[in-house]
């Protein structure tokens, strides 16, 4: 039997790029630990969630959104 091992993250997220990115990497070390090879992670993770933690999308720290997404390869 062939297949691929997936993980689902939920995890608590802030309106810090850099305190989500450092998330998303330990959780991703997490499911490779548990021999998953792809983890879905919720859309907007890196950036927050304007619409909940933030007045509108120029709050957000777009060049740690970037930096963050750059580390992540």
């Amino acid at each position: 039997m062939t297949g691929i091992r997936s993980a689902v993250a939920q995890p608590e997220v802030t309106n810090d790029a850099r305190k989500n990115g450092a998330l998303v990497r330990k959780l991703m070390r997490q499911s490779a630990a548990g021999k998953a090879r792809l983890v879905q992670f919720p859309e907007g993770l890196l950036s927050g969630y304007p619409k909940e933690q933030l007045a509108d999308w120029s709050e957000v720290d777009w060049p740690a959104v970037r930096d963050e997404l750059v580390g992540c390869r």
